[in-house]
C-alpha cells in the first residue's frame, strides 16, 4: 500500500513543499469528484461492493436450517451451529459485530422472520448515506 501511495506522488516529491501540497490537494479534489460522479450512478440500496457481499451472504444462508429459540433469538444450523440475536444484531460467529454488517447466518434468521434484511444493515453501507458524504 505504501508503494502505491508513493507512486501516486512520484512527481510531487520533486517539488518544493508548497507546490507538493497544492498538487496533492488538487489530486484529492479530482479523486473525490470522480468518486462523487460514480456514486451518483449507483442504483442499488447499498453501495455496489456491499450489495454484492449481501447477495453472497444471502446465497450462503440458503443452506442453513433455522430454529426459533426465543424472542429475536434463532439458532442457525449448518456445518456449525450459531446463535443469531436480531434484537442486538449479533451472531456467535462474531462477524456481524466486527463488520457491522450481517454475517451469512443473519440473513437465514432474518428470512425466517419475514423481515427486510436491509433493516439490519448499518446505515453507513447505504448508497444514499455515501452520496450525502460526497
Amino acid at each position: 500500500m505504501a508503494e502505491s501511495f508513493n507512486a501516486w506522488f512520484a512527481e510531487e516529491r520533486e517539488m518544493p513543499t508548497y507546490g507538493m501540497l497544492d498538487q496533492t490537494r488538487i489530486k484529492l479534489i479530482n479523486q473525490m469528484g470522480e468518486r462523487r460522479d460514480e456514486a451518483q450512478l449507483w442504483t442499488t440500496p447499498l453501495t455496489p461492493k456491499m450489495q454484492d457481499r449481501l447477495k453472497e451472504r444471502m446465497d450462503a444462508a440458503a443452506q442453513f436450517n433455522v430454529v426459533y429459540s426465543t424472542t429475536n433469538i434463532y439458532e442457525v444450523r449448518g456445518k456449525y451451529s450459531h446463535v443469531v440475536d436480531l434484537g442486538i444484531c449479533s451472531c456467535t460467529c462474531r462477524k456481524w459485530g466486527i463488520e457491522c454488517f450481517p454475517c451469512s447466518h443473519a440473513p437465514a434468521a432474518i428470512q425466517a422472520t419475514s423481515k427486510n434484511v436491509y433493516e439490519f444493515v448499518d446505515p453507513h453501507y447505504f448508497a444514499n448515506y455515501c452520496n450525502k458524504m460526497l
